[in-house]
């Protein structure tokens, strides 16, 4: 393994130990729900914080840390990688990118398929996490 790929590993490490540590001070935060309105809105944040973990492990090289398509990763990409803060794409096709990869619906090649490595449940908070790029 070259030096690149260990401080690309590492950095992802990293980021994973910030945002896992987020995610339980985001939780110890809530206490308890007793709306049932409130509940499902918490569910919805949880989607996205789920989501962005994701995002960050498996998609921030390309789309970059804002979803924007600038990701070190991005650099010498035709076409460069989507623009996720921009996309008109409904749930539908964003899912059957990410689980084909770009090339499965006549998109770019660049675009790995992740329907392998993620499951349903993680795609499904991915999706979620884009809209959440969307609405900044």
């Amino acid at each position: 393994m070259n030096k690149a790929t260990l401080s690309i590993l590492l950095s992802i490490a990293i980021g994973l130990g910030i945002i896992n540590l987020s995610i339980l001070f985001y939780q110890s935060k809530q206490g308890d729900k007793t709306n049932s309105q409130s509940a499902t809105q918490d569910n919805g944040n949880k989607s996205q914080i789920r989501g962005m973990v994701v995002f960050q492990t498996y998609c921030v090289l390309c789309h970059g840390e804002k979803g924007d398509g600038t990701g070190r990763l991005a650099t010498g990409k035709i076409p460069p990688p989507a623009n996720l803060t921009k996309t008109i794409l409904n749930d539908e096709q964003l899912k059957a990118i990410i689980q084909g990869g770009g090339s499965s619906v006549g998109r770019s090649e660049f675009m790995p398929p992740w329907g392998e490595e993620l499951t349903k449940s993680q795609i499904d908070d991915l999706v979620e996490y884009i809209h959440a790029l969307k609405a900044k």
